[in-house]
């Protein structure tokens, strides 16, 4: 965990179990609205194997590129370059007015267009930086690869925490079930409850599922097909992304029965499962 300038300059590391602390011991900006910059998950580069034998979804990690078939899709810039570390927001983000923040303490922004998210959070990025974005289908196809292998489970949710997934009401700083930022502060890298009206937080990250749904750029169902485009720039159209050959034409809603491993991630390929099952 860290605060990271508006131009990309990692500023200095927080306490990694009291985001009000500095690395040091002294206070932080974690919750300072006038501090130039944001709090970020600074995430090492991984390589990233996916793929699908018979019934079998593999997904092999690597901290080099052991061959071609190993991706590092999330740490990979515009201009196809790859970044040591990519930043991603701690908290769920937040308007100031000026653009989309990352700070403790805060309501989260709510009832936008997807393209006022996308350049709200574009607003941060000074100088050259292209350090902040909503995050993208890389972002979170990589979070969400750690998570299987080190939980050891496709159910994040029963291994990390339930989440904030029913809404809490019960309390003043909620707005529509939707919690402040900053409720795990003091819980260290990852915490959660088995309870459905708090929390979780993943690799220093709040809010990775439940308290808000969250747009994500890079994946989009164009009429049904879905399609990805797993490094940036991203778009709102589908122009410039893959056609992965997965329809779903005709399916509004329902819990998840198939999926497929492929290079660009695990995507669903079909409904027909319960709130108990797969």
């Amino acid at each position: 965990p860290c605060m990271v300038k508006y131009d990309g300059t990692e500023d200095y590391k927080l306490n990694p179990n009291d985001y009000t602390l500095k690395e040091d011991g002294t206070e932080s900006d974690v919750a300072n609205t006038d501090y130039a910059g944001n709090a970020m998950s600074a995430i090492p580069l991984v390589w990233i194997s996916q793929y699908e034998v018979g019934n079998y979804e593999y997904i092999i990690l690597c901290n080099v590129q052991y061959d071609s078939s190993y991706h590092a899709y999330a740490h990979t810039r515009a201009d196809g370059t790859i970044m040591n570390v990519k930043y991603l927001a701690m908290f769920n983000g937040s308007y100031d007015g000026t653009r989309l923040r990352s700070l403790s303490g805060m309501q989260p922004m709510y009832s936008q267009t997807a393209q006022v998210e996308i350049n709200r959070a574009a607003a941060n990025n000074q100088d050259g930086a292209d350090i902040w974005r909503t995050h993208s289908w890389a972002d979170r196809n990589l979070v969400n690869c750690l998570l299987t292998v080190i939980g050891k489970s496709d159910n994040s949710q029963g291994v990390f925490g339930q989440g904030n997934t029913t809404g809490r009401v019960d309390d003043a700083s909620v707005y529509n079930g939707v919690m402040q930022t900053g409720t795990l502060n003091d819980k260290g890298q990852f915490f959660g409850y088995k309870t459905t009206t708090q929390q979780v937080k993943v690799f220093h990250v709040e809010g990775w599922w439940g308290n808000q749904m969250n747009r994500i750029v890079g994946l989009i169902s164009d009429h049904g097909k879905v399609k990805v485009k797993m490094t940036p720039p991203y778009n709102l159209t589908g122009e410039g992304y893959t056609d992965t050959g997965i329809d779903l034409s005709g399916v509004e809603s329902g819990y998840t029965n198939t999926t497929t491993m492929r290079e660009f991630g695990r995507i669903p390929t079909g409904t027909g499962g319960s709130s108990s099952t797969y």
